[in-house]
């Protein structure tokens, strides 16, 4: 076998396409999403380890979603290739357990690491204003975290809260408001959990409603996004904020989600701005 490093730019990278191996895995979109997407922002490291991997025969056996990331990006790496891998070397490729982002903040000694990493991808949505992306990598939410290592403190919290949010939501909100608002954000999380406000206030009616989904929710019979829980809790926050008049009513569907009146105190690097669903 050959070790190189080699230059691969978009036009090679489409040549080593053309020898792909018939029996190679699917391309998966979301994967390959993330590649593309870490690529044109600068957060994939080219020196990982990982080899393109070519057989005795000549064809493409490990590595083809990194070319096509290539291709989509538009970028030029130079990757390690290795070539004269047995053919039969094709069968044992990929056969250990991928890391998760669990894993990840694990190895770091992070607490409660599945419920902070899932949190973690919730903020990250909170920051690219889309509450459905899924296409995140680990290298962007352990960036993300290096930003926001007091998330962590709240993994715990969510047993509190599990009548109302799943456990990302509730993570993700008790972290949220009390970096935007500390004595007044817990207090408000605490009216939605307990109850005790009246039944005009915004928010009894949001927790009534919460309370309704989460059982519908854990029994099947209903499916609530979670971009509509997080915007009728923001949506309340601002109605409070505002001191509206109006009856406080449940994000709608096709309404903007509106960040939380007073975010910017702590969340400084995003712009104002309405939240995509």
């Amino acid at each position: 076998m050959q070790l190189l490093m080699e230059k691969i730019t978009p036009t090679i990278a489409r040549e080593m396409l053309d020898t792909n191996i018939d029996r190679n895995r699917a391309i998966k979109d979301r994967h390959l999403e993330r590649l593309v997407a870490d690529m044109r922002d600068g957060f994939w490291d080219s020196n990982n380890g990982e080899t393109i991997k070519f057989s005795v025969s000549g064809k493409l056996i490990d590595g083809q979603h990194r070319l096509h990331a290539i291709i989509q990006s538009k970028r030029t790496f130079t990757l390690p290739v290795l070539r004269g891998v047995s053919d039969d070397g094709f069968d044992t490729l990929d056969s250990g357990s991928s890391r998760t982002m669990s894993d990840l903040l694990s190895m770091r000694n992070v607490p409660s690491s599945t419920t902070t990493a899932a949190a973690l991808v919730t903020l990250e949505q909170f920051y690219t204003g889309n509450f459905r992306t899924k296409s995140l990598s680990h290298r962007k939410l352990l960036k993300r975290y290096e930003e926001h290592p007091d998330l962590a403190q709240f993994g715990s919290t969510h047993n509190a809260y599990r009548s109302v949010f799943r456990p990302n939501e509730a993570v993700f909100l008790c972290y949220l408001f009390t970096a935007i608002a500390p004595k007044k954000g817990v207090a408000f999380l605490e009216l939605i959990r307990n109850g005790g406000a009246a039944v005009d206030h915004p928010c009894h009616i949001l927790r009534e409603n919460l309370m309704r989904y989460r059982m519908k929710r854990d029994t099947g019979y209903m499916h609530v996004h979670k971009e509509h829980i997080i915007g009728s809790v923001f949506k309340c926050w601002n109605h409070i904020e505002r001191k509206s008049a109006d009856k406080f009513e449940m994000l709608k569907v096709g309404e903007d989600i509106i960040y939380p009146i007073g975010f910017k105190t702590f969340f400084t690097d995003i712009e104002i701005g309405e939240i995509r669903k």
